[in-house]
């Protein structure tokens, strides 16, 4: 006698299903045939019900459940992450951060010549800013202006609290270490926060897909980044090794 399973997607029976996991933890039964013609999420890469996101993106109905939309909210997700890293690791919030939610889009175009990759990465944040060069006491000084957060509308909450810890961490990084030529030790380094502030959040599930991420600069940077925790136990003694 063969097990008949039930798609999740199109509710459909099959006895030849995908099992994959949800970021959230939670394992979906996926049939071949969803799996292949269905658009991919945004946000958690399953097969989507053909709802738009942006012109040219799509977003799930488990993402879209759970979506941030309210600007108040948003704002307060943001202060209580910027709170949360200045409590547990010191990333002091004396400075003002606009934050800016874009399409998909966007996000993808903003993105598109600062990282090239094969695996075709969908961005979910990037932080900008500007330096500036004045004199104080007969010396050059560097400051740093109009610091922006960028981050993709309509994001899921779970994944707005990671991304924040991330961009948060690229801020801390630009006002105390300065700018970092190797890419692939910047973005570990803030992998390796919000995957700390994931487990801070009880939210460790969502470490795994770093944990599995092929990507050489945001899955391999973020591996060595966490063996480098492993060794020194704090984030600050890692610093040196960033440039």
């Amino acid at each position: 006698m063969y097990q008949v399973y039930y798609c999740d997607f199109c509710k459909q029976g099959s006895m030849k299903l995908l099992n994959t996991e949800y970021f959230d933890g939670k394992t979906i039964m996926i049939c071949q045939d969803c799996s292949q013609n269905n658009p991919k999420c945004y946000f958690c890469t399953l097969p989507t019900n053909h709802k738009k996101l942006s012109k040219n993106f799509y977003i799930c109905h488990r993402c879209e459940k759970t979506s941030v939309t309210n600007p108040q909210k948003i704002s307060n997700i943001f202060k209580k992450v910027r709170s949360d890293l200045a409590k547990l690791y010191k990333f002091e919030p004396n400075h003002h951060i606009d934050l800016i939610p874009i399409s998909a889009d966007k996000m993808q175009e903003m993105t598109r010549d600062l990282y090239i990759s094969e695996s075709n990465l969908t961005q979910m944040g990037l932080m900008s800013c500007q330096y500036f060069s004045k004199m104080q006491n007969g010396r050059k000084k560097l400051v740093i202006k109009n610091c922006k957060i960028y981050f993709v509308e309509k994001m899921p909450e779970i994944m707005l609290y990671e991304t924040l810890a991330h961009e948060l961490t690229h801020d801390y990084l630009r006002h105390n270490v300065g700018e970092i030529a190797n890419l692939t030790n910047e973005e570990g380094f803030c992998e390796l926060v919000a995957s700390l502030y994931n487990d801070y959040r009880g939210k460790s599930f969502l470490n795994k897909r770093k944990e599995f991420n092929s990507d050489p600069v945001y899955g391999g940077g973020y591996r060595k980044m966490k063996q480098l925790f492993s060794q020194y136990k704090n984030l600050k003694s890692i610093l040196p090794h960033l440039k």
